[in-house]
């Protein structure tokens, strides 16, 4: 096998394991929006899995790229690939890649905050439970609010 022919298999493999983890985002964003805690569960085991593949395929490609005396950068990699003859076939496997890690990128970026959105929730909604709120408001009968510690007693009246 020739050094073009693996850099595509590393390419491919690489762009094969960020659309596994583009799914895996996707379905773990169903799982939040709908609030299903079971398929959540699955589905973080899934993402776990599919970022340790991803992370393998990278490091792969950019010891093979590194082998090649070119820098472990964008501009080593695009120069490895200059010096090969299917340079166009191997651009667009690199233009692929850098497409779906920036759609993980945004979609991980979504679900992070569609989570953080979902605790605060939980904390507000626990709070109220909890009557942690040690200063809740009550209302005076011109509908201002008041704190609890400046309300009269019925001692004080």
């Amino acid at each position: 096998m020739t050094q073009e022919q693996q850099l595509s298999l590393l390419l491919n493999s690489e762009v094969t394991s960020l659309q596994t983890l583009l799914d895996t985002l996707n379905r773990e964003f169903e799982a939040l929006t709908s609030s299903d805690v079971d398929a959540l569960e699955r589905v973080t085991l899934d993402k776990n899995n599919a970022l340790a593949k991803q992370a393998e395929a990278t490091l792969s490609r950019q010891h093979f790229v590194t082998a090649g005396t070119h820098d472990n950068t964008d501009m080593g990699l695009q120069q490895l690939i200059a010096g090969y003859q299917d340079q166009q076939s191997l651009s667009n496997m690199l233009s692929q890649l850098r497409s779906l890690a920036e759609q993980c990128q945004n979609i991980n970026r979504t679900n992070g905050r569609l989570i953080l959105q979902k605790h605060q929730h939980t904390r507000n909604a626990l709070d109220i439970l909890r009557q942690a709120d040690s200063n809740p408001s009550t209302y005076s009968d011109q509908g201002d609010t008041i704190a609890s510690g400046e309300s009269r007693s019925l001692g004080k009246a």
